[in-house]
């Protein structure tokens, strides 16, 4: 596990909110746009 590393975060107010975020980001939408935000030139 020494490959690892974190290439992005978010940070919310509630567990709630959180919990909310992460079902987003686990259907094809919220794919899209984590791809989409992680294949930009920075």
């Amino acid at each position: 596990m020494e490959n690892i590393k974190i290439v992005y975060t978010e940070e919310l107010n509630t567990f709630d909110e959180a919990r909310k975020r992460e079902l987003y980001l686990k259907t094809a939408a919220g794919r899209r746009l984590l791809k989409n935000k992680l294949n930009k030139p920075r």
